[in-house]
């Protein structure tokens, strides 16, 4: 089942899948929508508001596009992405 959530500045989503906690948090977020594969879609807008698509899948826990890193902090229970 397809669900959505918008995202105010600075809020914190946690989202259960396959018992595990996802919790994701980025003053870029403004989207965070579960789609029907279960892969999870980050809609932001960057500096110059284009908008910009990522997904991660619930198997492949740290496979992120090399942008996102500048631009999300995201952490998958003990293991997290952030800013290098």
């Amino acid at each position: 089942m397809k669900s959505a959530l918008s995202m105010n500045n600075m809020q914190v989503c946690q989202l259960s899948v396959e018992n595990k906690i996802w919790t994701v948090w980025s003053a870029q977020i403004w989207k965070i929508q579960h789609d029907l594969n279960e892969q999870f879609r980050f809609r932001w807008s960057n500096e110059v508001n284009s908008d910009m698509d990522y997904e991660i899948g619930s198997q492949h826990k740290t496979v992120l596009k090399e942008r996102t890193y500048r631009k999300l902090n995201i952490s998958f229970g003990k293991e997290t992405v952030h800013e290098p």
